[in-house]
This record gives C-alpha cells, structure tokens and sequence, in this order.
C-alpha cells in the first residue's frame, strides 16, 4: 500500500506579509513596543472608519485599459435580473443542474474528470464560444500524470481578455473513503458559477460585440477591444504535500505556454506579443458556495477592482435583487449585523481593515510573477470541511451560491460595458449615463447605515485586527509552525 500523503495544511498556503519580518530571537522589549505600535496603528483605523471616504480612485492606466467601465444604470437592473434562470446550472437539489453533475469525485486523471472536460466543452461550444484545450503531460510524486487545461473566450479576435479562473479537478487520495473527496467548494461550486457568468452574458456579449463591429471598431481596431474569458484548471491540488513542485500544475503550464511569444499570425491590429499580455485583469475563484464566505483584496493594485465586487453586493442588496425580500436600508441594517449564520452579511472586507495582508497560495501565482493584475477571491479562514469528507453537497449554500453568481455576473457586465440594448458607450469609450440622484442617495444611505451601525462594524474590525496579531506574534515567536488536518 503506497503511503498516505499529508494533506496540506493551511498553513501551507496561506502566507503572511509580515513573515519578512520574522525573528526567533526578538528581545521582550523590542516585541512590547511592536505591541504597543500595533495597537496604536488598530485604534487609529477604528477612528477612521467612522468617516466615510471615497473609494481609491484607479490607476490612469487601468482608466485608459478599461474605458467603459462604469455602474449599469437603475434602468437596466430589471433586466440584468432575469438574464438566465440561476436555479439551471446552480441548483444542486436539481439532479440535471450543472452543479449536480460536478459533485463527483475528479481527481486528476479520473474518468469523472475526462467526462467533465468533455460536458463543459459541449457546453461553451453549444453557447457559440471558443474552446481551447491545453493537453500536457508532468511528473508528480505518483508519476507521470496527463492534465488538460480548458479556455473558453466569447471573441477569440479580441485584443484584450477578462480572466475569470476556477479549477476543476478535485483533491486526489490514495485510499478508501477519502478517494470518494468530491470537493463542493473546491472548486465545484465555483466552476459552476463560471458556467452561469457565462450562459447569462453570451446574449449581451453578443450585442456589444454587433454594435462595435457595425461601428467600425473600437480603440482604433476593427475588433473589440476586450471580450470576457473563462479558465477551468486542471491539477491545482498537490498530489502528497502542497509544495512549488507539488501544486498548481495547470496554472503552471499555461502561465508558461502564454509568456510565449506568439508565432501564429493575427488579423489583429497591435495584438501583444504573448497571450499573457493580453490579460487585462485575472480573477480567480476558489472556496466558495459555503454560507458566509470573507473574502479581503490581497493586492493594491486591484485594490478597485475588489473593491467594484464589494460595491455590487451593495447595489444588487439594496435593490432587493441579492437577498429577496430585503431591500433599501432594510438590507443594509441586517447586512452590516455581523452574527454567524447571518447569510445577508458582506462576503468582502473592507480594504480600510488591513484587508492586504500576505497571500494565499493558488492558480493565480504564476500569472501574478508574470505581472498580470489579479483578484483573488477566496473565502480566509478556509471553510471547515476543508480537505474533508464533509465538504460535498451538504456545505453547499444555495443562497449564498445565487448571490455570488449574481455579484459576478454585475461585475462582468459594468466591466465590459455590457447591457441588454447592446450598449450606450460609444468606440471613444465614453461611460454609459448613469443616474446621479439614484446614485448618490444609495450612497447616503449607506453612509448612515455604517454610521448607525459603526459599534458592530468596530467589533468586526477589533476581531480581524486580533486574528491578526495573534498570527503576528505566532510568527515572531516561532510558534507558527505547519500543522496537519
């Protein structure tokens, strides 16, 4: 019997900004003025949150990369509603949903897995999009090992692509019953929200796509500028022990393959030199469709892109359109209620709350060192049936499973400038009319929900802060060591 392999700790994956600054040896004095520092540092954003500030304005760069980008008008939100029905691909109660038919086991290799590369390739062919299959083979502590990446893009003649990732194999076991891992939320939950993103937009891609090409173009070329692209991963999961060597397998490949130059020609005007370049934003999913995720923004320079996730959990609640039944300040007031099993309450911490604070291990690595901008939405602290026999159906959350597929579906569509009339941005890139008055006083009621509720939000942010430090002092005293679950 071939020996049992560890299974990663979390600890192996998730990675402290302040690790930099570990020392078995620091003095007693030297560890009370960092305490002392720190908690100075946590009173001083207590204090301010109780004012409200504008969101970080983006980078000139990004405004230039994503002209259109802009909020979809109260007009069109009844709309954007009742796109698709969600209960199709996402109700796992529905034996012929999509999400049903991921709940398997998929280990790497596994006929389970093949049958499901080959549905989710009849499924976007069947929807009018390119498929490419990135087939390869890669040694593993088990041996040679055959993976296959898929990418699907609306409009392959596109110059730029918005990268939504998930990965779609399930973690392998050696032995029985844990060979029986199905993995709901990693990553079969987040697969199918992939598959909703793109059911429910293919209708308004198509539109935008018309409008631009009838108008000759858009940003000086024949083609669209951007198009939405989705990545299903093969061989996130280490096989024994999660290591550089041991993980990421797929990722690892394509980031290679796409730092490349590309040698095929194009008809497209000023295409980069490598598909890598291409990648104008990369978000990936990972550890989702459990009830109450938390999610925080890693990295600053996409620091307003997370922040646009967080914006439209705001708008689609107050609309009435997240949680139904709850709308307006209704919703705010129990969305900011912060107790355990509440559903409505923020899947996103606020970057104000030491949102950026070290790094979680995932596909996302290799196309973050090749320096393309990435969102990581991940649910920190990982579920409790992480790597578990426990994390199948039953950890699903089918409301929570809804709210995140809408909150990605309104993400896509602002960034890309989508809407069911085929679009009112113009080839400049002008942004669409928005309805000021609705806006700001969405705003101001927010505001005074944070307000009202500043005491609750606190507790939040003093809880985070200690979870922190604890982490913190854990890492300087050499007692954050790797454990096994």
């Amino acid at each position: 019997m071939p020996p049992v392999g560890r299974r990663r700790s979390r600890d192996d994956r998730i990675g402290l900004s302040a690790s930099h600054l570990a020392s078995p040896q620091l003095p007693s004095c030297t560890r009370s003025w960092l305490l002392t520092t720190t908690i100075l540092l946590v009173l001083m954003v207590l204090s301010a949150s109780a004012s409200s500030s504008p969101p970080r304005p983006r980078p000139f760069s990004v405004l230039k990369r994503n002209p259109t980008y802009a909020p979809l008008s109260t007009s069109h939100l009844s709309a954007f509603s009742t796109l698709t029905d969600l209960n199709e691909i996402l109700d796992f109660t529905n034996p012929s949903s999509a999400l049903s038919k991921l709940l398997v086991p998929r280990a790497v290799g596994s006929t389970n897995l093949t049958t499901l590369q080959t549905y989710l390739v009849d499924f976007f062919t069947d929807l009018g999009w390119h498929v490419e299959q990135d087939r390869f083979t890669a040694k593993t502590p088990i041996g040679e090992k055959r993976f296959n990446n898929l990418i699907m893009t609306h409009d392959p003649e596109a110059t730029r692509r918005f990268v939504f990732a998930a990965h779609l194999d399930s973690k392998y076991f050696p032995t029985h019953p844990e060979d029986q891992f199905i993995g709901a939320t990693d990553s079969a939950a987040p697969c199918a929200m992939l598959m909703d993103l793109a059911k429910s937009l293919t209708p308004w891609l198509e539109l935008r796509k018309k409008r631009i090409l009838a108008q000759g173009g858009e940003e000086g070329r024949s083609t669209q500028a951007e198009t939405l692209q989705i990545i299903f991963f093969d061989g996130e999961e280490a096989f024994v022990d999660w290591t550089d060597e041991d993980s990421i397998y797929g990722a690892k490949h394509l980031a290679k393959q796409w730092s490349k130059p590309s040698t095929r020609p194009s008809a497209i005007e000023n295409v980069p030199r490598t598909e890598m370049q291409r990648i104008s934003h990369f978000v990936l999913l990972d550890l989702l469709g459990a009830l109450n995720p938390y999610c925080r923004s890693f990295y600053g320079p996409t620091g307003w892109l997370y922040d646009e996730f967080a914006n439209v959990e705001t708008k689609l609640g107050q609309a009435g359109i997240l949680w139904p039944g709850h709308q307006g300040k209704a919703y705010t007031k129990v969305a900011m209620a912060q107790e355990e099993g509440n559903p409505m309450k923020s899947f996103f911490m606020p970057r104000s709350t030491f949102g950026i604070m070290g790094k979680v291990e995932d596909d996302h690595i290799p196309f973050l060192e090749a320096g393309v901008p990435v969102v990581h939405m991940i649910s920190v602290p990982f579920p409790t049936v992480w790597h578990t026999m426990l994390d199948n159906v039953d950890a699903l959350h089918l409301p929570t499973i809804k709210a995140w597929a809408l909150i990605i579906r309104l993400v896509t569509v602002e960034y890309l400038g989508l809407d069911p009339e085929g679009g009112t941005t113009t080839v400049k890139g002008r942004k669409r009319e928005v309805n000021v008055e609705d806006k700001a006083k969405r705003r101001n009621e927010l505001v005074s929900c944070i307000r009202s509720d500043l005491g609750v939000r606190g507790g939040r942010i003093l809880i985070d802060m200690v979870s922190f430090l604890s982490m913190l002092f854990d890492t300087w005293s050499c007692k954050y060591s790797k454990h096994d679950r």
